[in-house]
């Protein structure tokens, strides 16, 4: 069976939809809205939305394990933690680089430990001063590392299932990495680059991993979700969405066969929007063919 996508939710996001988690414990999707300054969590058994509003930018939430209220956001330079209750964040961390950046993309790996990188404030559509970036991770005593610097536009994180190898994207050389992952102490080595992908495909931007091993890379710039294989370096199949800047991708549900998709319209005009009316939505994709895990929470 071909796949097959469905608006979940219509025009979610006012600017750039971003960092969908599904959180098994509550059975609900969380994502972000980047400019919007906002985290959004949808109820799959009631189909409510709920909504916080933080003040800074927003680039990923990360649930706190065994606890369904409390979360780790990207908040501007900073981790910081939200009482999804009282709608608080407390500041964990801050990033000191000198720069004018902000939190993008980040999750947790299978040991806990929190990876976050930063980006410069964006020119133009997946546009930034290069090289103002970087790649940290946060270990579960709250202690923060740059683990890579120089980057442009830090974004797709996964794992593999033998916890042997860590996948990353940056956006801007269009590039996807993979590193060697020591599963006992969390570091990486090795770094190679996987793939660089043309130019006519788009911007390579948020990841997940499914249970065979294959990435789903959301594509910002062209309309589009591949299947990945890492090991021979080929797209395995192409998901074709109603929306020009998908911007990430997890799975989620029951039985993790289904792939929720966020995306972009940030700066659209009402010109834009006739012509792509459904920018900024969150789909849902089934008949993939793949299946997903649980994503990691934050012990700390």
């Amino acid at each position: 069976m071909e796949p097959k996508w469905e608006v979940l939710i219509a025009n979610a996001a006012k600017s750039i939809g971003e960092g969908p988690h599904w959180e098994e414990k509550s059975e609900s999707l969380l994502y972000v809205d980047i400019y919007d300054n906002s985290c959004m969590r949808w109820n799959s058994k009631t189909g409510e939305i709920q909504t916080r509003n933080c003040g800074q930018t927003v680039g990923f939430i990360v649930p706190k394990k065994g606890n369904t209220d409390e979360y780790l956001l990207g908040l501007g330079q900073t981790i910081s933690k939200l009482d999804w209750q009282t709608g608080n964040c407390e500041e964990i961390v801050r990033v000191e680089d000198g720069y004018s950046t902000r939190f993008n993309d980040g999750k947790c790996d299978p040991l806990g430990n929190l990876w976050a990188g930063t980006m410069g404030f964006e020119t133009g559509p997946a546009t930034v001063e290069p090289g103002l970036g970087s790649l940290y991770r946060l270990d579960k005593e709250c202690k923060l590392r740059k683990e890579i610097g120089k980057i442009s536009i830090s974004n797709g994180l996964a794992w593999t299932i033998d916890l042997k190898t860590m996948f990353y994207i940056d956006s801007t050389p269009k590039e996807l990495y993979a590193f060697d992952y020591d599963k006992e102490s969390g570091n990486i080595s090795n770094q190679r680059t996987v793939i660089k992908f043309d130019d006519a495909m788009g911007s390579p931007d948020g990841m997940t991993i499914d249970r065979n091993g294959y990435l789903w890379i959301a594509f910002y710039g062209s309309y589009q979700v591949i299947q990945f294989d890492p090991i021979k370096a080929k797209i395995v199949q192409s998901v074709k969405l109603p929306a020009k800047h998908i911007t990430s991708c997890c799975f989620g549900g029951e039985d993790y066969s289904e792939l929720y998709v966020t995306c972009a319209r940030h700066n659209y005009t009402a010109k834009d929007m006739e012509k792509e009316p459904l920018a900024g939505s969150v789909f849902r994709i089934t008949n993939t063919g793949s299946k997903g895990m649980p994503q990691n929470s934050y012990p700390g």
